[in-house]
């Protein structure tokens, strides 16, 4: 292509996995596969990517019709794609990823609606990470472990509001606790935390009062599961 000059404006590629993590490293290698041939100004687009429980497409095949498929396509439609959803939405924001698209908004089985156009649990960790975006001003989190949660966080632009998503889609480890510093609006905050889990679809499950310096320990929730918490100066956002 180079030697014809001819115009190389994307590379995409697709990924189906279990694994959130390994998707920033295909972008790392994609994006230094092209610059090592000469397309440093070729973008990289992600535009097909959903989970695949345990790696395994089998369920998709003539023997997999049945109850196979139909328990195969519930979890990815439910907590467990739901968490591996928020994960990777997370997780792209410092990848060398140019564009990604989750493969569907459609109504069926890989779908954020199901065939009667009810939206799925995958469906809440997108509204979820939309309303992260709704704090636009992105804030320092801890590092995502390959296995462990995986965190996002921003404010306002205002410096009134803050807001937190954190996505567990594996981890043993379900203790979470809220510790800030600096809080720009004065001595504390008050709280509310709404879940995406096997029993909550974005649904408000705590609130209360936080204290600048003052750890609160969150209410300990099994993964798999999306959790988002806001934060303000009053009880309305």
């Amino acid at each position: 292509m180079q030697d014809r000059t001819s115009p190389f404006g994307f590379f995409s590629w697709h990924r189906y996995t279990d694994n959130p993590w390994e998707i920033p490293l295909y972008a790392k290698a994609a994006r230094s596969l092209l610059d090592t041939n000469g397309y440093s100004k070729t973008e990289v687009h992600f535009n097909e990517w959903n989970y695949l429980p345990n790696n395994d497409w089998s369920p998709m095949s003539g023997s997999g019709i049945g109850i196979k498929r139909e328990r195969w396509f519930a979890e990815i439609s439910g907590p467990a794609g739901a968490a591996f959803a928020g994960s990777v939405l997370l997780l792209l924001q410092d990848s060398q990823i140019d564009s990604a698209q989750y493969f569907t908004g459609e109504i069926q089985g890989f779908g954020l609606f199901n065939f009667h156009g009810k939206p799925q649990k995958t469906f809440y960790a997108f509204k979820a990470f939309s309303q992260l975006l709704d704090c636009p001003v992105r804030l320092i989190t801890p590092p995502s472990a390959e296995g462990g949660w995986v965190f996002g966080a921003g404010m306002g632009r205002d410096g009134r509001t803050a807001a937190i998503l954190a996505c567990n889609l594996k981890c043993p480890d379900s203790n979470l606790t809220l510790d800030l510093n600096h809080i720009p609006w004065g001595k504390g905050a008050h709280y509310e935390i709404y879940c995406v889990n096997a029993n909550h679809n974005l649904d408000r499950i705590a609130e209360g009062a936080l204290l600048n310096d003052h750890p609160c320990k969150l209410p300990a929730t099994p993964p798999p599961l999306v959790l988002l918490i806001k934060l303000g100066t009053v009880k309305n956002y």
